[in-house]
């Protein structure tokens, strides 16, 4: 099921996930930043890379991954957008930060073969 409404002003839109391959339920998110331009998401991503944030491969135009929001911010053109997997795990339980980013990429590799 999706729900539409604003990310930090942008449109967006959150789609449960029932049974993940990672064992719990979540939601994911994609965002259109609107208020964003390629020069914007150029500053982003060199400020996140000094933070721990990696360069995906083969998302849009270019891509980075942030491991601790568990997203892709990537643009296509001049056109930027925000994927983010919300999954919590129970309590004594660890999600396989691996297969997250893997499912996360995925994911904006699919969005942005539609734009």
């Amino acid at each position: 099921m999706a729900q539409s409404g604003p990310f930090l002003g942008n449109p967006a839109c959150t789609y449960s996930v029932k049974a993940s391959n990672l064992g719990v339920d979540g939601a994911v998110q994609i965002a259109h930043m609107a208020i964003w331009k390629a020069p914007n998401y150029e500053v982003a991503k060199a400020t996140g890379l000094t933070s721990g944030d990696v360069v995906v491969l083969g998302v849009g135009d270019d891509a980075y991954y942030d491991p601790n929001n568990t997203g892709i911010v990537f643009h296509k053109g001049d056109t930027v957008y925000f994927v983010l997997a919300q999954f919590k795990a129970p309590v004594g339980v660890v999600l396989d930060a691996a297969k997250m980013k893997a499912d996360v990429v995925a994911l904006a590799k699919a969005v942005a073969g539609t734009l």
